[in-house]
């Protein structure tokens, strides 16, 4: 529908964001439904991102990525981060589940 598409004069998520414009029983405040939209790491902060990585570092030796390759011969991680990741879906999704 027409309604749907961009237009340069709405901003993003614009029906959205009015289905919860509600002045007599608000469920948010017009600072935050109105607000722009961020890239995802800027809405959660650097430091977040930052303090992941560095655990990443912590928990994944660089022997362990230097053989990522023996665990994993599909869509192997190439960071240590990636490596986390994959390690930690894999404990919660084994292979018989995923």
């Amino acid at each position: 529908p027409k309604e749907k598409m961009i237009h340069s004069d709405k901003m993003e998520k614009y029906i959205v964001r009015k289905a919860f414009d509600t002045p007599e029983s608000p469920y948010l405040p017009d600072h935050i439904l109105w607000r722009q939209k961020e890239q995802f790491s800027d809405g959660v902060g650097y430091g977040w991102i930052d303090s992941l990585k560095d655990r990443a570092e912590k928990e994944v030796s660089d022997e362990q990525l230097a053989k990522a390759g023996e665990k994993w011969s599909r869509d192997t991680p190439t960071t240590k981060e990636a490596y986390w990741y994959r390690t930690i879906f894999d404990r919660q999704f084994p292979n018989a589940a995923a």
